[in-house]
């Protein structure tokens, strides 16, 4: 066990992640795209739940849209996503959300944004919270996963779950 320990150590100081739950609504904003979500074409991939993702190149950033059964989401990134075929579309893609939060981002503005303090590697924050949606009472998580590199934001990952 002890020869093990130095590699321990090493590797707590090499993992850089921070991850936070917050029972309460997220951000205003952070759900929406600033534009239309575009949906051409066949999905790219189909996993489960149904779930459904169209993926875009536009300059150097790719958009992921995704959707199942049991909610909706989006991603910014600044590297092509592992596993998928992206296209480039004549339409616009949208590439911030509401909140302005987008893949060039400075961490320090998407963490005044997010009201959380993004730390240099991967960020998961999630909020839990209860919404009514034509009188019935809904329970909503919003999962985002934020990476930072070099001080700015390189990807950024939403979904949305909704159930009742």
């Amino acid at each position: 066990m002890k020869k093990y320990l130095p590699l321990f150590i090493a590797l707590l100081h090499c993992v850089n992640a921070s991850s936070v739950e917050i029972e309460g609504d997220p951000p205003q904003g952070i759900l929406e795209l600033v534009g239309k979500k575009v949906l051409t074409g066949a999905p790219v991939y189909k996993g489960s739940h149904g779930l459904k993702e169209y993926c875009y190149k536009k300059g150097n950033i790719y958009v992921i849209y995704s959707s199942n059964s049991l909610g909706e989401g989006y991603g910014f990134y600044d590297q092509k996503p592992l596993n998928r075929e992206c296209v480039e579309s004549g339409k616009e893609i949208p590439t911030t959300n509401r909140l302005g939060i987008y893949v060039g981002s400075s961490s320090v503005e998407a963490s005044r944004l997010l009201g959380f303090d993004l730390i240099s590697g991967n960020n998961s924050i999630s909020w839990h919270y209860q919404r009514s949606i034509n009188g019935v009472t809904f329970d909503d998580v919003t999962s985002v996963e934020v990476t930072v590199k070099n001080n700015k934001v390189a990807k950024f990952e939403l979904f949305n779950t909704v159930t009742n």
